[in-house]
């Protein structure tokens, strides 16, 4: 008895060379899409494409707007976070601080605090 699991239940038909010989007649066969050939999806045109012979160019947005879409796109991150530092300057200063909310935009109440902070002993 075999220390295999399975020899038992799998037995050859032709010898070693036989057996390469039919795996790369597999392998290389034509018949058998490739794993690309599998996956791709075929390319269909939409019925309005087919009807109208519309191109690209008429479905693109005007120069303006796209600049503009473009800008927004850019500065959104930036915008966020001065919307953010303003209003962790509020929280801070008046919920926390217990401050009149009057002072937190004055700019010389920032310049007292930065004074404080950096005046040398």
């Amino acid at each position: 008895m075999s220390n295999k699991p399975y020899d038992a239940d799998y037995t050859t038909q032709g010898s070693e060379e036989e057996i390469d010989q039919s795996r790369e007649q597999v392998l290389h066969n034509e018949s058998f899409p490739s794993r690309v050939e599998r996956h791709r999806v075929p390319e269909q045109e939409s019925p309005k494409e087919e009807k109208s012979g519309s191109t690209d160019e008429s479905k693109r947005l005007p120069t303006w707007l796209r600049v503009i879409l473009w800008l927004l796109r850019k500065s959104i991150a930036p915008i966020i976070m001065i919307v953010m530092l303003f209003a962790g300057l509020y929280i801070g200063y008046v919920i926390v601080g217990g401050q009149p909310k009057e002072d937190v935009f004055q700019f010389s109440t920032w310049k007292h605090m930065w004074d404080l902070i950096f005046a040398e002993s």
